[in-house]
């Protein structure tokens, strides 16, 4: 929250104009709470959120994809972030991606229970600083706006792929370390009674 401006009414207001232009294009949009239901599936996740500084100099648009993202999270990352780029009067805020934006919990399932599947395309966004007068202006006077360039994003990442294409589903296998051993590959990630879309 910035003096009376709150992020989540920022967030509901670009979600309550983005849904009727997903709906419009005959696809589903299903609003999900904090509470994301375990192993949630879609073709496509996207948080919506808001940032602030205690610096009011900072202003700009960030996303990220999660930290193991499948080639789908990336496609759907650089899609949004392409439209983004095309409004001259944003700016991104391109070294402001954090670790707790890459390891948003509803992108972790191996640590919280509410989290999508790792099969499912994800980004978190945040639409810009509601602690800059510039970005607050945009933010609470032009909801559409971001919600226009979400839709677009998605536009382009769904006509460059499609639902035959799950080998681009599977998140990244990084290697990993424990103390005193050696290092070995991380295992395929506990679905909790999913499988694997790239197999039958």
């Amino acid at each position: 929250q910035w003096g009376s401006v709150r992020e989540v009414d920022i967030n509901r207001a670009v979600v309550a104009a983005l849904v009727p232009k997903i709906e419009a294009q005959g696809w589903k949009a299903l609003l999900v709470p904090a509470t994301v239901p375990p192993d949630l599936r879609a073709d496509a996740f996207i948080a919506v959120h808001a940032d602030a500084s205690s610096d009011t100099s900072r202003r700009g648009w960030k996303l990220a994809p999660p930290w193991r993202s499948s080639p789908a999270s990336k496609a759907l990352a650089a899609a949004i972030g392409a439209s983004c780029s095309s409004v001259p009067a944003l700016v991104e805020d391109s070294d402001g991606i954090t670790v707790n934006m890459r390891g948003y919990f509803a992108f972790n399932d191996r640590r919280f229970q509410h989290a999508i599947s790792p099969y499912t395309p994800a980004v978190i966004i945040e639409l810009g600083f509601i602690s800059n007068p510039t970005d607050r202006a945009m933010l609470t006077t032009n909801p559409g706006l971001f919600a226009d360039l979400i839709l677009q994003g998605l536009q382009s990442y769904f006509r460059r792929r499609s639902r035959s294409q799950t080998a681009d589903l599977r998140p990244m296998q990084l290697p990993w370390v424990e103390a005193g051993t050696h290092p070995r590959r991380c295992p395929a990630p506990p679905a909790r009674g999913a499988h694997d879309p790239a197999t039958p």
